[in-house]
């Protein structure tokens, strides 16, 4: 026998399960609702993994924003594997195989899974990992360029061919050390609030934060 074979999932309150003290993953409100709203939506469909600790105590290695949200949410009951006795080394590194992410998503895939789903932008940032502006960004590759397959006259398809909105902002990712993060935020929150930035959507106004910060950045070095 395996030891997937021999594993068995029990159902456990969530506030018996002892976090794991290096869990790397940090998370805000706007990602704690949407995790909320995710099982709200779909229930626990993953289990949460666990070791079990000399007394006897089940402690998280894997899932651990999912057992919080369960616990916001007044949830009593959730499924746990339990890997049994587990060396501290080897439970750091499951938790790091269960939080990483292998590969990398197919863009045109990706917009096609999304539009196929015929639930609006707005909808989907409200429990998808995504915010509203990557969204649109995503979708928005759904367009195709005929003319950029080749296609023939007789092969174009009659109808008039949709008319793809010009580009006008680009999502950009970076990565802070854990902490410069606050600094981070709060710099660019005071920005946004000195300087108005708060007619469009949360991730559009910090971009703006950025942009002026950058621009105040170089005129103070010339």
């Amino acid at each position: 026998m395996t030891a997937a074979e021999s594993l068995r999932i029990d159902m456990w309150d969530p506030r018996d399960l002892i976090p794991a003290p290096w869990n790397p993953t940090r998370t805000n409100p706007d990602d704690e609702a949407k995790l909320d709203a995710a099982i709200a939506r779909h229930d626990f469909f993953r289990p949460i993994v666990c070791r079990e600790l000399a007394d006897g105590r089940l402690q998280i290695l894997g899932g651990h924003q999912r057992t919080s949200s369960a616990i916001r949410r007044g949830i009593t009951e959730i499924p746990v594997v339990n890997l049994g006795r587990v060396d501290d080394t080897r439970a750091r590194e499951i938790t790091l195989i269960d939080n990483g992410r292998y590969g990398h998503d197919d863009a045109g895939a990706l917009a096609t899974l999304i539009a196929d789903l015929g639930i609006s932008s707005t909808d989907l940032a409200s429990f998808l990992p995504f915010d509203l502006a990557e969204l649109e960004a995503i979708t928005a590759s759904t367009h195709i360029d005929l003319d950029s397959l080749g296609l023939d006259d007789e092969d174009a398809p009659r109808e008039e061919k949709p008319t793809r909105a010009a580009k006008t902002h680009e999502v950009m990712r970076f990565k802070i050390a854990v902490e410069d993060a606050d600094r981070a935020r709060q710099a660019l929150q005071t920005v946004m609030v000195d300087q108005g930035f708060s007619d469009a959507d949360q991730l559009t106004n910090a971009g703006d934060a950025l942009v002026w910060l950058i621009g105040d950045w170089m005129l103070g070095r010339s």
